[in-house]
């Protein structure tokens, strides 16, 4: 999740800056770019296409819900509310932190407790169809501004247990 580690690291750092940019980031352009690689890659996630590499396949799905956050959100919120500088570096820092930690470990669990594992992606409410599902729903909730930053941390969980499930 290299390309959201970054656009999270430079919206965040953007507008805590208040430069005068920010008026291209509610812009109906980032939107609708948010809208196009969200799209795509829940096609794509639906279809199960080789077109799209696994790992980039979730990177550019979390920065299209990123971007349309960043362009739909802003006007049910007071101007200058932290939320838009911090949730950016905390999906920055969750992010990194899942993918350094389980996505290149390769040791240190036993083969039953593996086999759980390979499991868990299975289940119909931990599929990436559900929680893409359910980053879309809680974009269009902004009275519930705490359902967005769990959505997207559940698909940074889930990026990085499938992974994990890869590499074993």
């Amino acid at each position: 999740m290299f390309i959201f580690i970054l656009v999270n690291l430079f919206l965040g750092l953007l507008l805590k800056n208040d430069s005068s940019s920010n008026f291209l980031l509610l812009s109906d352009y980032f939107q609708y770019a948010g809208a196009i690689l969200l799209i795509v890659n829940f096609i794509a996630a639906v279809i199960k296409t080789k077109k799209i590499p696994f790992g980039f396949h979730y990177d550019l799905f979390a920065v299209g819900s990123i971007l349309i956050w960043f362009s739909y959100w802003p006007p049910y919120f007071r101007e200058g509310s932290p939320l838009f500088y911090v949730l950016p570096l905390y999906f920055a820092f969750i992010a990194a932190f899942f993918t350094l930690t389980f996505t290149n470990r390769k040791n240190g669990l036993e083969p039953d407790e593996i086999n759980k594992l390979q499991m868990f992606p299975n289940f119909v409410i931990t599929s990436p169809l559900t929680i893409m599902t359910c980053v879309i729903v809680s974009l269009a909730l902004p009275q519930h501004f705490m359902l967005f930053p769990i959505a997207i941390t559940l698909l940074i969980a889930h990026f990085s247990l499938a992974c994990y499930l890869r590499n074993l």
